[in-house]
């Protein structure tokens, strides 16, 4: 008997055998993220909104 987590495991490693392609598997390059990670204001300004408490509070 297989336990659901086995088989959540053995689905994803397929997934992720299948999305890296035969040509990067030798040499075990990893592709490039699609933008780069956001730098200044906009990231200042998100962290500055989620750091006061009331923002971190659900509505009820």
């Amino acid at each position: 008997m297989y336990s659901p987590m086995w088989r959540y495991n053995s689905v994803m490693n397929d997934w992720q055998k299948r999305m890296i392609s035969a040509s990067e598997r030798p040499r075990g390059s990893k592709s490039e993220p699609p933008l780069p990670p956001p730098i200044g204001m906009p990231v200042r300004a998100f962290l500055k909104i989620c750091s006061k408490p009331r923002n971190l509070t659900m509505p009820r």
